[in-house]
């Protein structure tokens, strides 16, 4: 039995064509040429730069135009129920007491430590 490599050796190293391919390939390329011309990438580049930076542009001033109206209060609760449950408003008003005292805490210790922080960095 001959290997694979003595085999392949015994193939003709080119196969004739039964037709010449080159007319049918210079038709299709010459009705392209003359057709209708790919859009330039230029201006659609230009045109999808623009549409993207409009839309990023958009969704900011929509997104600070709601985070402004509700640090304003505008949209605090607008539309929910309020609510009825005295113990529910109880608890309510004891966790925004204990996160306004958290919160001042907080504000008083970065202004105290903050000169000394700013001195320490020099």
């Amino acid at each position: 039995m001959n290997s694979l490599d003595e085999r392949l050796a015994q193939l003709p190293r080119e196969l004739p064509l039964e037709r010449d391919l080159w007319p049918a390939i210079d038709a299709a390329i010459t009705a392209h040429a003359t057709g209708r011309q790919r859009p330039r990438p230029l201006p659609l580049a230009l045109a999808a730069g623009l549409a993207i930076a409009l839309t990023a542009g958009i969704i900011g001033w929509q997104a600070g135009r709601s985070h402004s109206l509700l640090a304003a209060g505008a949209l605090g609760s607008a539309g929910f129920a309020v609510p009825a449950d005295p113990e529910y408003v109880k608890t309510r008003a004891t966790l925004e007491r204990t996160w306004q005292q958290e919160f001042d805490l907080y504000a008083t210790v970065v202004r105290t430590t903050e000169p000394a922080m700013q001195r320490n960095r020099t």
